[in-house]
This record gives structure tokens, sequence and C-alpha cells, in this order.
């Protein structure tokens, strides 16, 4: 079972009180075309790994739906760089 929940376009992580304290937000663009828009991690989170967690949990999320995501978030954009095997799953 994953860390994170899917609400909408997004993934998001909760604490014990069901308060988000990550998420991956990815708002459909057009018909199998997601936009990576904004990755937070909250500050005692941060140095875990966990905005990693979040791409690679998108990933594979793409990959099940065959859509493809755009990365405009600056995270999303450094991400891909640091991961060019996974550069078929983006469009401009």
């Amino acid at each position: 079972m994953s860390e994170f929940v899917k609400k909408g376009f997004s993934f998001q992580k909760l604490d014990e009180n069901n308060n988000k304290i990550a998420h991956i937000m990815f708002p459909k663009e057009r018909d199998g075309v997601y936009n990576v828009k904004s990755t937070f991690v909250d500050e005692s989170l941060r140095g875990q790994g966990v905005a990693d967690k979040l791409m690679r949990e998108l990933i594979d999320w793409a990959k099940e739906e065959d859509a493809k995501l755009m990365p405009t978030c600056s995270y999303a954009q450094k991400w891909l760089e640091k991961h060019p095997e996974e550069k078929d799953l983006f469009v401009e």
C-alpha cells in the first residue's frame, strides 16, 4: 500500500490528523497530458526523499494510465534532469 493518497489530480501524504504534509499536483492539461504543477513537502519531512517518492508515485500512475506529463514545477524539471530514463513520459 502506498504512503500517499490520490485525491483528484494530486497525490498527498497526510499526518495522523489527516493534515496534508506533502503533495504533488498534476491537473489535466489536455487529453492524456497532465501538468506537474506543484510539489510541496513540509519542513518536518525535508531531506527524507519524500518529493522523490511523490514523483515516482506519479510516474507509476502515468505509466498505468498511458499518460504524459508536463514538468512545469521546478522540482519536476530538476527531477527529470536527474532521471533521463523517464523522459519518454514527459512532453513540452
